[in-house]
This record gives C-alpha cells, sequence and structure tokens, in this order.
C-alpha cells in the first residue's frame, strides 16, 4: 500500500513540475514586411531569463510556470510586445515599427544624451555625405577641418596610422 502511495505521488509530482516549466519557441517579424527580425530581445517578465532570434528570426527559451508568465519582445526601431504564454510552447509575434516615435538625439560628453533643442551651446553636425565629398580613403581624415576647435592626430601604426 504504501508502494503505491509513493508511486502516485512522485507521478502527480512529476506532472506538476512538468506543467511548471516549458521551453516556448517561435519567430519575430516586421508586421508590415513580414520579414524575420534578427536580434530581438526576448525576456521572460519580471525574471532575468531572455534569449535573443537568431539569422531566421526564431527564438527559444525555457520559460518557468508558463501558465501565468509573458515575454517582452524589444528590437531598436521597434514598439515593444508583451504577449502572455497561456501554457503555449510556440509563440509568433510580429513587432510594429515605431519610426513615428523616433527622433534626434545628440550625445554630448561622456555619453548623456539631451534634445538638439534643450542644449544650451552650440552644436555642429557632420553628415556622411560631407565626409564622401572630402573623397578621403580615411573617414578620420574626412572628419579634419570640419568642426571647429576639434584636433584630430594620426596614430603611429594601425587603421589611423598615416603610414
Amino acid at each position: 500500500m504504501k508502494r503505491i502511495i509513493l508511486v502516485i505521488t512522485m507521478f502527480l509530482f512529476g506532472v506538476w513540475a512538468h506543467a511548471q516549466n516549458a521551453t516556448v519557441t517561435g519567430t519575430v517579424a516586421d508586421a508590415q514586411t513580414g520579414e524575420t527580425l534578427v536580434g530581438v530581445t526576448v525576456v521572460v517578465k519580471g525574471t532575468t531569463i531572455n534569449a535573443s532570434t537568431n539569422v531566421d528570426g526564431k527564438f527559444s527559451i525555457n520559460v518557468s510556470n508558463s501558465s501565468s508568465a509573458s515575454l517582452v519582445f524589444s528590437y531598436v526601431g521597434y514598439k515593444t510586445s508583451e504577449t502572455a504564454v497561456n501554457g503555449r510552447t510556440a509563440i509568433d509575434v510580429q513587432l510594429e515599427s515605431a519610426a513615428e516615435s523616433l527622433r534626434e538625439v545628440v550625445v554630448t560628453a561622456l555619453g548623456m544624451t539631451r534634445n538638439k533643442k534643450a542644449l544650451g551651446y552650440a552644436m555642429t553636425e557632420i553628415k556622411g555625405e560631407d565626409i564622401v565629398k572630402s573623397n578621403l580613403v580615411n573617414p578620420v581624415q574626412g572628419l579634419q577641418g570640419k568642426v571647429a576647435g576639434v584636433q584630430i592626430n594620426m596614430g603611429a601604426a594601425g587603421p589611423q596610422s598615416s603610414q
């Protein structure tokens, strides 16, 4: 009798433990074009468990308590999306572009970011076209003389050297 109870208890515990953990797989794509997205971050909400999509836009992540867990999908230039797992093992997501919400950001000293209009000092903007017009092989040399107060010294060796 004790053996039967022990076997039933082990079986029920095994089923309960299996229901708690699951591997969720899926694909993340652009909502407008349907193209898969590479490098999308997938996080189990409220944890540090994360994964990212591969070159085919596919991901695989281990989720504990899959009946109540949620996955958060984030990618630069796209709106963050949250999807409830609800015990599913396959989830395909389409992210919407956030192009209308992107705005110009200026990076100042020490990596601090500011809106261009919020700066209390002069700022010089250099576009890639300006560097291309200089017709130099080394793009760093193309910056020379474009910004007042900036001095560019070429190294003695390496990719920035003049030798």
